[in-house]
């Protein structure tokens, strides 16, 4: 878990190589612990992190990779929404696939997944509102824009707050801003709501 949460820091960063090898390393020390479904979740989700250090870096290959091992563990551990809260599981291998999906460009692909992604009532809201972020992305690219604001209010309502400030969701809405001859009023509302860019 420690190897993980680091990973994931260096991933915000940018530093994927570091990242990588920060899951490895994770990985092999898991092999030295008991065989549980603990250590299977974990392991799993060592896996979902490899996956989008790898989209990130465009590593297509080392990407399917990951998810088709996430998969295979999720498969036989099933949802398992209180271990380490990782909400580890099929939900997750498929909400991560969308995202995989979207890092490589293959965006077709994404909105196919996300089509087969269901998203129990009992997962985490912040979880939920990322997930619909990163689908109104892939519609956005695949010139789905009805469908991709659909999305952006669907994140709204999972997480307001996360929404507001999430980058996938303002650079989406601008990204449909820019698309969109003819602004229906709930769409300007959203960007009355959604106010100025945060200054960094």
């Amino acid at each position: 878990m420690y190897q993980y949460l680091r990973a994931l820091t260096y991933l915000r960063e940018g530093k994927y190589r570091t990242g990588t090898r920060l899951v490895r390393l994770g990985l092999t020390t898991l092999e030295q612990a008991e065989p549980t479904r603990e250590r299977r979740v974990v392991t799993g989700q060592l896996h979902l992190g490899a996956a989008v250090l790898a989209g990130r870096a465009h590593d297509a290959d080392q990407a399917h990779v990951h998810l088709g091992e996430a998969e295979q563990i999720a498969d036989e551990t099933g949802e398992a929404m209180k271990v380490h809260w990782l909400a580890f599981g099929p939900t997750n291998v498929g909400v991560h696939r969308v995202s995989v999906l979207a890092e490589l460009d293959q965006y077709g692909e994404s909105v196919e997944a996300a089509r087969t992604t269901f998203i129990p009532k009992e997962w985490p809201n912040s979880r939920t509102s990322h997930h619909y972020a990163e689908v109104a992305r892939s519609l956005l690219w695949t010139g789905n824009i009805d469908a991709s604001f659909e999305n952006l209010l669907k994140a709204r309502k999972a997480a307001p707050q996360q929404a507001k400030y999430h980058p996938t969701v303002r650079e989406t809405y601008a990204g449909l801003e820019a698309a969109h001859r003819r602004l229906p009023d709930s769409f300007l509302s959203y960007g009355s709501w959604l106010g100025p860019a945060p200054a960094h």
